[in-house]
Protein backbone atom coordinates (compact mmCIF):
# COMPACT_ATOMS: atom_id res chain seq x y z
CA UNK A 1 0.00 0.00 0.00
CA UNK A 2 1.08 3.67 -0.81
CA UNK A 3 2.31 5.76 2.12
CA UNK A 4 1.32 8.75 0.63
CA UNK A 5 -2.43 7.17 0.05
CA UNK A 6 -1.97 5.78 3.63
CA UNK A 7 -1.78 9.64 5.38
CA UNK A 8 -4.43 10.84 2.69
CA UNK A 9 -6.92 8.67 4.29
CA UNK A 10 -5.89 9.42 7.67
CA UNK A 11 -6.48 13.02 6.98
CA UNK A 12 -9.95 12.36 5.49
CA UNK A 13 -11.18 10.33 8.66
CA UNK A 14 -9.57 13.15 10.61
CA UNK A 15 -11.28 15.80 9.00
CA UNK A 16 -14.79 13.79 8.70
CA UNK A 17 -14.38 13.34 12.53
CA UNK A 18 -13.28 16.62 13.44
CA UNK A 19 -15.70 18.84 11.07
CA UNK A 20 -18.30 18.67 14.40
CA UNK A 21 -15.44 20.52 16.17
CA UNK A 22 -15.89 18.26 19.12
CA UNK A 23 -12.34 17.22 19.77
CA UNK A 24 -9.61 19.96 21.10
CA UNK A 25 -6.86 20.82 19.30
CA UNK A 26 -4.43 18.29 21.46
CA UNK A 27 -7.33 15.59 20.86
CA UNK A 28 -6.83 15.92 17.23
CA UNK A 29 -3.53 15.61 16.59
CA UNK A 30 -3.60 12.73 19.26
CA UNK A 31 -6.37 10.73 17.01
CA UNK A 32 -4.67 12.26 13.59
CA UNK A 33 -1.31 9.97 15.00
CA UNK A 34 -3.56 7.47 16.09
CA UNK A 35 -5.01 6.76 13.04
CA UNK A 36 -1.48 6.90 11.34
CA UNK A 37 0.22 4.19 13.10
CA UNK A 38 -3.24 2.28 12.91
CA UNK A 39 -2.91 2.51 9.15
CA UNK A 40 1.07 2.18 8.94
CA UNK A 41 1.18 -0.72 11.05
CA UNK A 42 -1.77 -2.42 9.14
CA UNK A 43 -0.10 -2.21 5.69
CA UNK A 44 2.72 -3.49 7.08
CA UNK A 45 0.94 -6.36 8.69
CA UNK A 46 -1.02 -7.29 5.67
CA UNK A 47 2.06 -6.82 3.20
CA UNK A 48 3.93 -9.15 6.05
CA UNK A 49 1.00 -12.06 5.34
CA UNK A 50 1.01 -11.75 1.84
CA UNK A 51 4.52 -12.14 1.39
CA UNK A 52 4.98 -15.21 3.97
CA UNK A 53 1.56 -16.33 2.03
CA UNK A 54 3.47 -16.31 -1.43
CA UNK A 55 6.35 -17.80 0.03
CA UNK A 56 4.47 -20.65 1.47
CA UNK A 57 5.62 -19.54 5.46
CA UNK A 58 1.91 -18.76 6.19
CA UNK A 59 1.66 -20.33 9.89
CA UNK A 60 5.52 -19.14 10.48
CA UNK A 61 4.41 -15.59 9.49
CA UNK A 62 1.60 -15.41 11.73
CA UNK A 63 3.13 -16.80 14.48
CA UNK A 64 5.96 -14.35 14.29
CA UNK A 65 3.62 -11.40 14.22
CA UNK A 66 2.22 -12.35 16.91
CA UNK A 67 5.04 -12.96 19.08
CA UNK A 68 6.68 -10.07 17.70
CA UNK A 69 4.28 -7.21 17.62
CA UNK A 70 2.80 -8.57 21.22
CA UNK A 71 6.30 -8.04 22.28
CA UNK A 72 7.29 -5.41 20.48
CA UNK A 73 4.37 -2.96 22.08
CA UNK A 74 5.98 -3.69 25.76
CA UNK A 75 9.88 -3.74 25.01
CA UNK A 76 10.21 -0.96 22.88
CA UNK A 77 13.10 -0.23 21.06
CA UNK A 78 14.68 1.36 17.85
CA UNK A 79 11.79 3.52 15.44
CA UNK A 80 12.68 4.48 12.06
CA UNK A 81 13.05 8.18 11.17
CA UNK A 82 10.59 8.22 8.79
CA UNK A 83 7.09 6.18 8.25
CA UNK A 84 8.75 5.15 4.63
CA UNK A 85 11.77 4.02 6.14
CA UNK A 86 10.04 1.88 9.24
CA UNK A 87 8.01 0.13 6.33
CA UNK A 88 10.94 -0.33 4.27
CA UNK A 89 12.79 -1.71 7.40
CA UNK A 90 10.08 -3.50 8.49
CA UNK A 91 9.83 -5.80 5.65
CA UNK A 92 13.78 -5.93 4.97
CA UNK A 93 13.72 -7.72 8.62
CA UNK A 94 10.77 -9.70 8.13
CA UNK A 95 12.53 -10.90 4.62
CA UNK A 96 15.52 -11.87 7.09
CA UNK A 97 13.14 -14.01 9.20
CA UNK A 98 11.78 -15.49 6.09
CA UNK A 99 15.20 -17.07 5.69
CA UNK A 100 15.53 -17.76 9.27
CA UNK A 101 13.05 -19.71 9.53
CA UNK A 102 13.59 -21.71 6.12
CA UNK A 103 16.55 -23.27 7.68
CA UNK A 104 17.25 -25.88 9.56
CA UNK A 105 18.79 -24.96 12.67
CA UNK A 106 19.65 -27.28 15.82
CA UNK A 107 17.00 -27.01 18.51
CA UNK A 108 19.71 -26.56 20.97
CA UNK A 109 20.96 -23.34 19.04
CA UNK A 110 17.71 -21.85 18.89
CA UNK A 111 16.69 -22.37 22.61
CA UNK A 112 19.98 -20.86 23.59
CA UNK A 113 19.13 -17.87 21.27
CA UNK A 114 15.83 -17.56 22.44
CA UNK A 115 16.95 -17.83 26.43
CA UNK A 116 19.63 -14.85 25.68
CA UNK A 117 17.32 -12.38 24.34
CA UNK A 118 14.61 -13.21 26.63
CA UNK A 119 16.98 -12.39 29.94
CA UNK A 120 18.38 -9.15 28.15
CA UNK A 121 14.10 -8.34 27.21
CA UNK A 122 13.65 -9.38 30.84
CA UNK A 123 15.95 -7.41 32.57
CA UNK A 124 16.27 -4.43 30.34
CA UNK A 125 12.70 -3.61 29.06
CA UNK A 126 11.49 -1.50 28.19
CA UNK A 127 13.65 0.33 25.87
CA UNK A 128 12.70 3.87 26.67
CA UNK A 129 12.50 6.61 23.69
CA UNK A 130 14.15 9.89 24.50
CA UNK A 131 10.87 11.30 22.64
CA UNK A 132 8.13 9.02 24.43
CA UNK A 133 9.23 8.78 27.87
CA UNK A 134 7.53 6.39 30.78
CA UNK A 135 6.25 7.17 33.84
CA UNK A 136 7.69 4.89 36.73
CA UNK A 137 4.21 3.08 36.82
CA UNK A 138 3.94 2.53 33.01
CA UNK A 139 8.03 1.31 33.47
CA UNK A 140 6.57 -0.63 35.99
CA UNK A 141 3.53 -2.09 34.46
CA UNK A 142 5.70 -2.60 30.47
CA UNK A 143 8.43 -4.43 32.56
CA UNK A 144 5.54 -6.85 34.30
CA UNK A 145 3.92 -7.41 30.44
CA UNK A 146 7.07 -8.24 28.87
CA UNK A 147 8.31 -10.54 31.27
CA UNK A 148 5.14 -12.69 31.51
CA UNK A 149 5.07 -12.71 27.42
CA UNK A 150 8.88 -13.53 27.17
CA UNK A 151 8.38 -16.12 29.39
CA UNK A 152 4.98 -17.85 27.91
CA UNK A 153 7.22 -17.76 24.41
CA UNK A 154 9.92 -19.66 25.97
CA UNK A 155 6.93 -22.16 27.36
CA UNK A 156 5.84 -22.20 23.65
CA UNK A 157 8.97 -23.07 22.02
CA UNK A 158 10.32 -25.16 24.44
CA UNK A 159 6.76 -27.54 24.20
CA UNK A 160 7.27 -26.52 19.86
CA UNK A 161 10.96 -28.22 20.62
CA UNK A 162 9.88 -31.39 22.51
CA UNK A 163 7.36 -31.58 19.08
CA UNK A 164 10.65 -31.57 16.99
CA UNK A 165 8.41 -28.46 15.73
CA UNK A 166 9.32 -26.65 12.27
CA UNK A 167 7.54 -23.78 14.16
CA UNK A 168 10.19 -23.30 16.57
CA UNK A 169 12.15 -20.48 14.62
CA UNK A 170 9.33 -18.22 14.44
CA UNK A 171 9.44 -17.63 18.25
CA UNK A 172 13.20 -17.74 18.31
CA UNK A 173 13.15 -15.19 15.29
CA UNK A 174 10.32 -12.60 17.64
CA UNK A 175 12.19 -12.57 20.46
CA UNK A 176 15.62 -12.13 18.89
CA UNK A 177 14.80 -9.37 16.81
CA UNK A 178 12.84 -7.47 19.68
CA UNK A 179 16.01 -7.78 21.44
CA UNK A 180 18.30 -6.55 18.88
CA UNK A 181 15.56 -3.34 18.80
CA UNK A 182 16.02 -2.75 22.20
CA UNK A 183 19.73 -2.87 21.91
CA UNK A 184 19.69 -0.62 18.55
CA UNK A 185 18.17 2.23 20.96
CA UNK A 186 20.08 1.46 24.33
CA UNK A 187 23.20 1.99 22.11
CA UNK A 188 23.07 4.09 19.51
CA UNK A 189 26.36 4.52 18.81
CA UNK A 190 26.03 0.66 17.61
CA UNK A 191 24.52 2.33 14.45
CA UNK A 192 27.43 4.25 13.17
CA UNK A 193 26.88 7.05 11.11
CA UNK A 194 23.17 7.81 13.09
CA UNK A 195 24.48 10.24 15.76
CA UNK A 196 20.52 10.50 16.17
CA UNK A 197 19.59 7.39 16.71
CA UNK A 198 17.93 7.37 19.66
CA UNK A 199 15.86 10.21 18.39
Amino acid sequence: MNLARIFNISENIENFLTDTDVLSEYETLLLRHGISILLQDGSEMISALILGSLMHRTAETMIFLICFCTLRVHTGGFHARTPAGCYCGFMALFLAVLGFCSIRIPFCISGILSILSALYIVFRAPAEHPLNPLTPDQKASAGRTAFYLTSFSLICEAVLICLHSAYVNPITAALLLNCILMILLQYPALLKGRKDAGQ
